[in-house]
């Protein structure tokens, strides 16, 4: 880890993540936790989704997983992931209020961010960064390879991560006129998408390429 941070950070960034680590842990008395036990799966994954709920509301944004669909998905998700021993899920608690969470799937030699969530009235103390430091530095002691951000392009990612991966999709029809229909269809529908794109672009808009870093 300490290898990763030299060729990666200046000194300055090196030496204030040191020091957001050692402000939460042993100023603020934040306390590290691992989820390895199935009878705390269930609550450790509501507590996560409520943190992520709680940083999505301060920013204003929607979250696909806040859906009631999402969240059952995702209990069932992480149970078997911890059930099978690949579920990395980490808090920090202020006592016994959690107040920052991040987790992840380690498969082989690999690891996979999944979700994360900040209490935003602890976001002076960075926990969030500080957490996402410990979980990358698991990786480290873990032996693993690779540490994939998975698709997004937050700033935070670009800030870890060494590479980018672009995701790119196919779409095949079959050579029938139903195919040819379904074809017509969807090209009609790009185009009404990348109108929308330009108009949004030319109002002051934005849109952005999906990427996945990794490192």
């Amino acid at each position: 880890m300490d290898e990763f941070l030299l060729t990666r950070f200046r000194r300055k960034k090196r030496y204030n993540l040191k020091r957001q680590i050692r402000i939460a842990l042993d100023e603020q008395g934040l306390v590290h936790e691992r989820v390895d036990k199935q009878a705390d799966i269930e609550r450790s994954v509501a507590d996560l989704i409520a943190l992520h709920q709680k940083r999505a509301d301060e920013k204003g944004i929607v979250s696909k997983i806040l859906t009631d669909s999402a969240r059952s998905f995702f209990q069932d998700y992480c149970r078997l992931a911890l059930e099978r021993g690949c579920l990395n899920l980490q808090f920090l608690k202020s006592n016994e209020t959690r107040v920052s969470a991040v987790c992840a799937l380690e498969m082989k030699d690999k690891v996979f961010f999944l979700q994360s969530g900040i209490d935003p009235e602890w976001e002076k103390w960075s926990v969030g960064t500080v957490l996402l430091t410990l979980l990358i530095e698991d990786a480290f002691l873990g032996q693993k390879v690779e540490f994939d951000f998975l698709k997004g392009d937050e700033q935070y990612k670009s800030t870890w991560a060494s590479e980018a991966r672009v995701e790119f999709r196919k779409v095949l029809y079959r050579k029938d006129w139903g195919g040819r229909v379904l074809y017509g269809l969807h090209k009609g529908l790009s185009l009404v998408k990348h109108s929308v794109k330009v108009l949004l672009g030319l109002f002051g808009g934005s849109s952005s390429t999906h990427r996945s870093p990794t490192g």
